[in-house]
């Protein structure tokens, strides 16, 4: 969660790792700051089962130049705490970090 938090603009409400944490933190405001804009990070698993993690109001400054491009150099630490603790659907750990890209919800009109 940490790794996470570090490149996001939200707040945490709370989450588990073992036992619930509620930390009281203050959102800033950045240029992707709603939670309707999120990065969506793809990893594979050894045998090439896919999962995705989403950072919700990602930092700005983990994107390529062309602002929509996930820079995995940015992310180390995410993918390193991924490769550490997530599975996939066929419960093997995440291996490797495919790509990720800027989403988001449209604007109306």
């Amino acid at each position: 969660m940490s790794a996470l938090a570090a490149q996001s603009n939200a707040v945490v409400q709370d989450f588990w790792e073992g036992t619930d944490v509620f930390p009281f933190l203050v959102p800033v405001n950045a240029l992707y700051p709603a939670v309707a804009d999120y990065a969506s990070l793809l990893f594979a698993d050894a045998g090439g089962d896919e999962t995705y993690i989403n950072l919700p109001a990602p930092k700005a400054a983990i994107f390529l130049a062309d602002g929509v491009t996930v820079d995995p150099a940015a992310i180390a630490a995410i993918i390193a705490a991924a490769q550490s603790e997530i599975i996939t659907a066929s419960l093997s750990l995440v291996t490797t970090y495919l790509g990720g890209i800027r989403r988001g919800k449209k604007p109306d009109g």
